[in-house]
């Protein structure tokens, strides 16, 4: 991120009340429940030097509209002026098919399908001497461990899929290069074990192999987000990293820890991309399904206002350089939720995050609340 200087762990939470809303639309029923509350949430986090009082303002200029029309009118969103917000001109947006709030279920039973999933990624070497029940593992599941050949599978109740061929997991720790995949990247070539490959015939192999795992799992459809080249420290040779996020009717599910209070990140599947022939290795860390619909949403806060309230929010001593924004499914835990737990309910309800440049590997978000307006600022250590 563009910094004039260095700044502590720092997170705001900030409720916006409405005054009214543009065009004379209807006030949102969470929204009205939400100003007659006056609620006044806590920040889930302090500076190093002192405590942030928590802030209440009041906005007289929060657009509402249908989600069509919002996503329609964005690029009006990256045109606009804002005193510490640094836009390009264009940004990739995924429109959700629908919007709403969502309840899903951890899923159950997945060990019992496990051991059909070690013979189909190890294939003809597989040898039953390598094989445990793995009942006392969290989660529990088979597992699959041949030191002797460098492969380990594993499997759990809750939809836990891991498939590790010559410990490449622990190999290649250097990353010598990243790229943020939604808003278009340089097609570099890099020499992998075998042979040389691009950045985008990686991206179109990790992408094949998710679909592949959609459709024999039953787990939800994937989207690219982020690749990192990793070099070996002894072999002088790279394997591309590939995080692919969830999706749930076009719209990503959030997976970075749980810097928006209460809330549940719902971690990435990666796969790794070792040789120029397309070998590859894969960690998927939950499954979940749709139970029910919560409530259906027509109408979320504009873009332009999202924008409008994290500028706000955010010091005018500071340009934030926006790398990339999304709409994303924010999940919050019910009772007793874990998603190593077969089970275990979550809600999602719709956010705008807003991704920061940085100089480094860390992710500085600020998220708005897609109905209500309530904002997160999460600043992690630019150190």
């Amino acid at each position: 991120m563009k910094f004039i200087k260095k700044k502590p762990v720092l997170v705001f939470i900030v409720s916006c009340f409405m005054l009214f809303f543009t065009g004379c639309q209807e006030t949102p029923e969470e929204v009205q429940q939400f100003i007659d509350n006056k609620q006044k949430l806590t920040s889930n986090k302090e500076t190093k030097d002192n405590k942030e009082e928590n802030k209440v303002k009041e906005n007289k200029n929060l657009e509402y509209d249908t989600v069509s029309n919002v996503f329609d009118k964005a690029s009006e969103a990256f045109k606009g002026k804002y005193n510490n917000l640094l836009l390009k001109e264009d940004y990739t947006l995924y429109k959700p098919s629908s919007c709403g709030e969502w309840r899903f279920e951890v899923t159950g039973g997945f060990d019992k399908k496990g051991e059909e999933f070690l013979h189909y990624y190890i294939g003809e070497g597989y040898n039953e001497k390598y094989y445990s029940d793995g009942k006392k593992l969290s989660p529990p599941g088979p597992e699959y461990k041949d030191e002797e050949n460098g492969i380990y599978a594993g499997a759990g109740e809750n939809g836990f899929f891991t498939y590790d061929k010559d410990n490449i997991n622990h190999a290649y720790d250097k990353i010598k290069d990243q790229f943020l995949l939604v808003n278009g990247y340089e097609d570099a070539e890099y020499q992998l074990a075998d042979g040389k490959m691009k950045v985008s015939e990686a991206v179109r192999l990790a992408q094949k192999y998710a679909d592949e795992w959609s459709e024999l799992s039953g787990d939800f459809k994937y989207l690219p987000y982020r690749l990192e080249v990793l070099e070996s420290d002894t072999k002088g040779e790279f394997l591309y990293y590939v995080e692919m996020q969830k999706t749930y009717e076009n719209s990503i599910f959030f997976q970075i820890a749980d810097n928006i209070k209460n809330s549940a990140p719902l971690g990435c599947t990666n796969f790794y991309i070792t040789s120029a022939n397309g070998k590859m290795s894969f960690t998927n860390q939950v499954i979940l399904e749709c139970e029910a619909e919560v409530k259906d949403i027509e109408q979320i806060v504009s873009l332009k206002s999202a924008l409008g309230l994290i500028s706000d929010t955010l010091s005018s001593y500071y340009i934030y350089e926006v790398k990339n924004i999304s709409f994303e499914n924010v999940l919050f835990p019910e009772e007793g939720a874990y998603f190593h737990k077969s089970g275990s309910r979550f809600v999602s309800k719709p956010y705008w995050i807003i991704y920061f440049k940085t100089e480094n590997n860390n992710e500085n978000y600020a998220a708005v609340n897609a109905v209500t307006g309530e904002v997160s600022y999460v600043l992690t250590t630019d150190e």
